[in-house]
């Protein structure tokens, strides 16, 4: 990865008080891409992580809440079961890793995604490899 490349981060939290829920997702939401409503991607250097996550520390109580950040691998599997996505006419813009987290399906393409096949007979899932560079 080149030096002046951002990052692709997994951010999600558990917390425990209702207001705190509330600042902690407003505070997450302006710096990163709601995945589901506890969980982010967030794209950016380290830097900018630890700044985001030292607002949060001052917003939780450490004692019972729970904030983590994992940076995403250059190559990673996306499974997806159940109700996803975008509402219809809601489009992704940014990295093409942050596009294939967000889009992942068999009917969309985006550069760097491989989808294929359907999912178990309960229901249709999708999964894909997705390569970031």
């Amino acid at each position: 990865m080149r030096r002046d490349q951002s990052d692709l981060w997994f951010i999600a939290y558990d917390i425990r008080n209702p207001q705190r829920l509330r600042r902690v997702h407003r505070c997450v939401r302006t710096s990163a891409v709601a995945l589901q409503y506890s969980a982010f991607c967030f794209e950016g250097h380290e830097r900018a992580l630890m700044d985001l996550l030292t607002v949060l520390e001052s917003i939780i109580d450490p004692a019972v809440d729970d904030v983590r950040a994992y940076r995403l691998p250059h190559s990673l599997k996306v499974w997806k079961l159940g109700c996803q996505g975008l509402p219809d006419g809601v489009m992704v813009t940014g990295s093409p890793a942050l596009m294939a987290l967000m889009q992942v399906s068999e009917s969309e393409t985006a550069t760097g995604i491989l989808a294929n096949g359907a999912g178990p007979e309960r229901g249709t899932s999708e999964d894909a490899d997705v390569y970031l560079e």
